[in-house]
């Protein structure tokens, strides 16, 4: 479970929700020669660079996790 704030500001390295075509996705934010780029954590899966249709819905604030 995260709490997601959509009145934050998108900064370069925090960790957003975002809608990548018709996904949601849970990245964390690279910010380089003005464009924006999704970066996984951890890494092995592909960085996506965020395209005009795509949009950042807001800023994870908290993750909370379920115990065993």
């Amino acid at each position: 479970m995260i709490v997601v704030a959509r009145a934050l500001t998108v900064a370069h390295n925090k960790i957003v929700v975002a809608r990548v075509g018709e996904h949601l996705v849970l990245k964390r934010v690279k910010v380089r020669q003005r464009k924006i780029f999704l970066r996984p954590d951890p890494p092995g899966y592909p960085v996506i660079e965020l395209r005009k249709d795509d949009e950042i819905w807001g800023v994870v604030t908290h993750c909370i996790h379920r115990l065993p």
